[in-house]
């Protein structure tokens, strides 16, 4: 063989080498983009699992907000609805009562008449005296009757405005999960109520009058300051006794919660009594203690 020959022959299989190598290659690349393209895929469908899994978890979290809102509206209704029942009552009573004041006073006066009389007459007017202690004693049935329904109606107000607290936090509650869901790219509706009472500007007034429970506790206090002072229903107002009015030293009488507001008066409840001391007209109340 000639030395051509042979240079030929290694080149050949110089070649040949390379050859096999390069498509070693090719057949690694293509492997490792194989399994790359395979793993790619696998964490593709496991995110989109989790993120199916956290959008039905925010559904199922919503719909039970949305149920537990729907439960604090009924008892809402409920509430107001017995409010309502309760302030027709007291509405009806009144008007019994007037009607009684009036067979009072017609009963006053035929009596004043027949008291002028002769002692023929004596008789008669007895009779009229026993029927008018008759309606007076009715009568202060049905003031009783009265006063019992307006303090069942004040609690059954406190218990509606707590009702409403609650509601106002459920709905805080239900726009937080709505804001989760948004953020997942959910269709929801917005329903939200705020309700707050601004902290009371310093004022000063004194007691106009006071209203005592059956058990001669003091419970309504009405003072001489409003709206028009800056006073809203929710606010608290302390109630003390100057030092002179109480012997030349200053007493704390308790703490009231208005009720209700005019421009230039209030109602409040008593919501703390000081063990020693009963709250009485011209008393002074004040936000600055």
């Amino acid at each position: 063989m000639s030395f051509l020959g042979k240079v030929l022959i290694v080149a050949q299989v110089v070649l040949s080498l390379l050859f096999m190598c390069a498509a070693g290659a090719v057949y690694t690349a293509h492997t490792n983009w194989h399994e790359a393209s395979v793993k790619k895929d696998a964490d593709i469908a496991k995110l989109t699992t989790d993120r199916t899994n956290e959008v039905t978890a925010l559904n199922q979290q919503l719909d039970a907000r949305a149920q537990e809102l729907t439960a604090e509206k009924n008892r809402a209704d409920a509430v107001v609805g017995r409010a309502q029942q309760l302030e027709g009552d007291v509405a009806r009573l009144n008007q019994e009562t007037n009607s009684l004041n009036q067979q009072l006073q017609r009963a006053n006066g035929l009596a004043a008449t027949k008291s002028n009389e002769a002692e023929f007459r004596q008789s008669e007017a007895e009779r009229e005296r026993v029927q008018n202690e008759t309606l007076r004693t009715s009568l202060d049935e049905q003031i009783r009757k009265t006063v019992t329904l307006e303090d069942e109606l004040g609690t059954r107000n406190q218990a509606y405005e707590e009702l409403v607290a609650q509601h106002a936090a459920v709905q805080d509650e239900l726009e937080f999960v709505s804001r989760i869901a948004r953020q997942a790219n959910l269709n929801t509706d917005r329903q939200s109520v705020e309700m707050q009472v601004e902290p009371p500007l310093p004022v000063e007034g004194l007691v106009q009058e006071v209203r005592k429970d059956q058990t001669n506790r003091t419970k309504w206090v009405h003072v001489s300051v409003g709206s028009d002072d800056g006073l809203r229903v929710g606010h608290e107002m302390d109630v003390y006794r100057t030092a002179e009015r109480n012997d030349g030293r200053a007493k704390y009488l308790g703490r009231i919660r208005i009720w209700s507001v005019e421009p230039d008066q209030a109602v409040g409840l008593v919501v703390e009594a000081a063990k020693n001391g009963i709250i009485e007209v011209g008393d002074n109340v004040t936000t600055k203690l």
